[in-house]
């Protein structure tokens, strides 16, 4: 029963039928890891679907891989071991 006034930043316009969904072009954030191989990751705002790309900023000179991607977030894994920092990551999505 309120008016709202928003703008839109970043945003792509087009035809919605039904409801609709709201998504972020970039999301940031952090995982932290404790002598730990794997974490996951959870957006605030879920994505409509998977199809967005991760870049990774890590700590340690190891590698790390994206799994188990989905609208509402994904897992980060080492796949040879544990591993003790912080992995700053961006969710790139094309509007």
């Amino acid at each position: 029963n309120n008016t709202a006034a928003a703008t839109l930043v970043g945003c792509s316009r087009g035809a919605i039928a039904g409801a609709g969904t709201l998504s972020e072009a970039v999301q940031t954030g952090q995982a932290s890891f404790l002598a730990s191989a794997s974490a996951s990751v959870s957006f605030g705002v879920p994505h409509p679907d998977n199809n967005y790309v991760v870049s990774l900023e890590l700590g340690v000179n190891a590698l790390a891989i994206i799994t188990n991607k989905a609208a509402t977030g994904f897992d980060i894994e080492f796949p040879d071991g544990v591993q003790t920092t912080d992995v700053g990551w961006v969710a790139h999505r094309r509007m």
